[in-house]
């Protein structure tokens, strides 16, 4: 229940109709087409009919087709008094015209009144006792009081909902007026509450406000939005005369809220539904085939990290001298899964491999510097044999330089053979002899 005082705007909303969507607005009430998915079909038979006939469908039809016919008679016979002759025979070969003037909404009107729905869930028994009239009952009374006060007997139908989610009452109007010159035509301007929208929506506040039942006008946004748009350019008049910036002083303007009819709201609302559910199953679709991307990619690592390991493995025995490792098949030569190393041990397999392989090419690289020191060695010693072969068939003198500057070299291979031995642990009979 609402607390007390509280206040809840009355919902007046007017569309333009044309005769031609009568049998529309007919079809809809009797619930048997049209936007009737939020229609509750169990409470359709509380739908009640407030004012006009039950035939007032076919009768604004024959209506108007009879002032289409008045109007044409009319128009011929008053051409035939002014023997226009000529433009009379136009006439009659144009036929009857629709007996209104061109217009963008239509000659008929369509009313909606209603209120908030949590007015009308509020329970009036506890004080106005039982049997005294509910929400609906009250509005509905007014309603129907105000229909006949702004329209009279132009409001030629008038129904309660109350299979929907709130209580409204629909209205058609069929603004019926003479002209000057005799001619009968459906003007909706006749009606100050259609001609111009805010004093209708001024009309039904104070109505319903009158009664002091909790509903008043709703929010004058129109006007706000004029009063905002006047006061800004009064600020930018005086700014341009001044040349004082001015503009803090400038309010914002309320956006123009454009009334939407529940059925294209609903349409609206199914449409972004409808995008919904295909982009939902869009993106579903996308993650199922980026899943099976993944597994597919998943299952291609798995194969070229059993690749890798493979041959890191052979590659290990390969270098550990195990050269007759047999080669089995992915379920092992007796049948048994073969093992495959896991990943943590992957690391360690390439660190042994590569730090073997290192000293493999390590031995290699010595023992073949050892080879070439060693043939240098070797002739150093047949030079130096020769060298004091030669001497003994010097005189003394030369045999003592000669002796001399052997001294000399002989220390400096010594010197070189020591460095080598750091290098391969050289034997110290791989040295020259004096």
């Amino acid at each position: 229940m609402s607390e007390v005082g509280q206040e809840y705007p009355v919902v007046m909303r007017m569309a333009g109709m044309w005769p031609g969507n009568i049998g529309g607005y007919e079809k809809h009430r009797a619930r048997a087409g049209g936007d009737v998915g939020h229609v509750d079909p169990t409470r359709s038979h509380l739908n009640q009919r407030l004012l006009g006939k039950a035939t007032w469908a076919q009768d604004v039809h024959d209506e108007i087709s009879e002032m289409r016919m008045e109007n044409f008679a009319d128009e011929l016979e008053k051409l035939g008094k002014r023997r226009r002759r000529g433009e009379a025979a136009r006439r009659l070969a144009e036929g009857p015209r629709d007996p209104w003037r061109a217009t963008r909404h239509g000659p008929l009107r369509e009313i909606i009144l209603t209120a908030n729905k949590k007015w009308f869930e509020d329970d009036l028994t506890g004080f106005l006792g039982e049997g005294g009239p509910n929400r609906e009952d009250q509005f509905q009374a007014l309603a129907v009081q105000w229909l006949v006060n702004e329209f009279g007997d132009d409001c030629v139908h008038a129904r309660a909902d109350r299979d929907e989610e709130a209580y409204h009452i629909h209205a058609v109007v069929v603004p019926r007026t003479k002209l000057k010159d005799g001619r009968r035509m459906l003007q909706p301007s006749k009606h100050d509450v259609i001609r111009q929208y805010e004093d209708g929506q001024d009309s039904v506040g104070a109505w319903f406000a009158a009664a002091q039942i909790g509903l008043t006008r709703g929010e004058r946004r129109k006007q706000k939005i004029r009063d905002a748009l006047d006061h800004n350019e009064k600020v930018r008049e005086t700014q341009r005369a001044t040349g004082e910036d001015l503009l803090e002083d400038l309010v914002p303007v309320p956006k123009h809220q454009r009334h939407v009819s529940p059925r294209k709201w609903r349409m609206a609302q199914e449409m972004l539904l409808a995008d919904w559910d295909i982009a939902l199953t869009e993106r579903e679709a996308a993650l199922a085939q980026g899943e099976a991307g993944l597994i597919d990619r998943t299952k291609v690592v798995d194969e070229k990290e059993a690749e890798a390991d493979a041959v890191l493995q052979v590659a290990l025995d390969v270098a550990e001298g195990r050269f007759n490792v047999p080669v089995q098949d992915e379920d092992g030569a007796d049948g048994a899964p073969s093992k495959k190393p896991s990943s943590p041990d992957r690391p360690h397999l390439a660190r042994r491999l590569f730090g073997r392989a290192l000293q493999v090419l390590g031995k290699r690289a010595q023992d073949e510097a050892k080879a070439e020191f060693a043939e240098a060695f070797d002739q150093i010693r047949a030079a130096d044999a020769e060298i004091v072969a030669v001497a003994q068939l010097l005189p003394e003198s030369a045999r003592m330089r000669v002796a001399k500057a052997r001294r000399s070299l002989t220390a400096k291979i010594m010197a070189l053979t020591r460095t080598a031995t750091g290098w391969w642990g050289a034997d110290r009979n791989d040295e020259p002899e004096n």
